[in-house]
């Protein structure tokens, strides 16, 4: 343990580095002694806002800073306890519950292709099978890779995310400044700066809608996903936001390719579920996928009515809602509310993590958290989720 705690604070740079290194030896110690440590000593750390690179363990740097009376370099880095128990704390936040043995809930949306040691960590993960949700057009074959690696536990997705709607234009020729929108003065630039468009260079759709499309019909087993709305993203390194009507006309585009080839769905939604549910509602019956996944659903109890009722001609009954604990979670009360208004043969979870060894702690809190909110066993719970993600993708 000390010796993997040197390793890990010697390849960091020195402005990330824990100010009191003893506390990521006790980490470190804490997670090996639950025989949870599933990474090579020689792995780097990443904190801060750092990017990670391929294979890097990233730890939060401010959970890791100390709490209690700032370090004595003359008495040994010695802390009070309230660090020791912080240290604790730490490791629950991070690794979380483990899934008991032989319990395997079924994840139905995560982010598993982000994670450069996937492939080696799927197999210890006590999860069922797993949606991996691809998120752009560059990360589809990561999601294709370890679908082929692991055909029976990895359901492959296809999508693009809100988040990356910018580079993905539908009409060939747009340009990237006609897909978003900018405050007159946002970072001293306006929609028709070259700044901006060189930032904001979207890929022609020549280049991606065939390809979805091809991989959906390579993957028959496969999903449309993840896409959706999302009015609170920004584009990275700006204060523009991509427009709504672009973000609408890509649900439309991706609701049209699931109804042509009979696919499910994962669809994302931030503030915009009063838009969302009205697009919904006019394409009718006949223009939907077969089942649509309200993925972390955050919208009111009342939402859930209007989407499993207030769709035409029975529609409703294609609507399920799933839930996670890393977007869901920040609000318990509200998460139990919603849990609780969810009928029980439409209710999902999820890890929605791109972390492979956080998703078991992840889906084992959802899990908990179903089984307050319905008022049944954990494992009832688990084995209702379960059954309802097998009827979400047959139908």
């Amino acid at each position: 343990t000390t010796r993997l705690c040197r390793d890990w604070t010697r390849r960091a740079p020195s402005h990330t580095r824990p100010r009191h290194p003893s506390t990521l030896k006790l980490y470190a110690r804490m997670r090996c002694c639950l025989g949870r440590l599933a990474l090579p000593s020689t792995l780097p750390i990443v904190t801060g806002r750092q990017t990670p690179a391929a294979g890097a363990a990233v730890l939060p740097r401010r959970r890791l800073l100390t709490r209690g009376r700032r370090c004595n370099r003359r008495s040994g880095c010695m802390r009070r306890a309230s660090d020791l128990r912080h240290a604790a704390s730490t490791m629950r936040q991070m690794d979380g519950p483990t899934i008991p043995s032989g319990l395997e809930i079924a994840d139905a949306h995560c982010h598993a292709q982000d994670d450069g040691n996937a492939a080696a960590l799927l197999p210890r993960v006590h999860a069922g099978r797993m949606a991996v949700m691809g998120t752009r057009d560059d990360d589809w074959d990561a999601v294709s890779r370890l679908h082929a690696e692991y055909p029976e536990k990895v359901i492959p997705c296809f999508g693009v995310h809100p988040w990356f709607a910018h580079c993905h234009a539908i009409h060939p020729g747009s340009r990237a400044a006609d897909l978003v929108d900018v405050p007159e003065r946002a970072d001293g630039m306006s929609r028709a700066s070259p700044e901006l468009s060189a930032l904001l260079d979207s890929t022609p759709s020549c280049a991606w809608q065939p390809r979805l499309k091809s991989l959906l019909v390579q993957h028959p087993t496969a999903l449309v996903g993840e896409f959706g709305l999302d009015r609170a993203a920004v584009v990275p390194g700006t204060k523009a936001t991509v427009s709504l009507s672009h973000q609408l006309a890509l649900v439309e585009m991706h609701l049209s390719l699931a109804v042509e080839l009979q696919r499910p769905v994962s669809m994302h939604c931030v503030r915009a579920y009063g838009h969302m549910t009205e697009l919904l509602r006019a394409r009718g019956a006949d223009k939907l996928p077969p089942a649509i996944m309200m993925h972390s659903y955050g919208g009111s109890v009342d939402g859930i009515s209007q989407l499993t009722r207030g769709l035409p001609h029975g529609a409703g009954d294609r609507v399920y809602f799933s839930f996670s604990s890393v977007i869901n979670g920040k609000n318990r009360d509200k998460l139990l509310a919603r849990i609780a208004a969810v009928p029980d043969d439409r209710l999902l979870l999820e890890s929605d993590q791109s972390f492979v060894h956080e998703m078991g702690g992840c889906l084992y809190s959802i899990a908990a958290a179903a089984a307050e909110a319905k008022g049944w066993p954990l494992e009832k719970a688990v084995h209702v989720a379960n059954n309802n993600f097998e009827a979400f993708l047959n139908k």
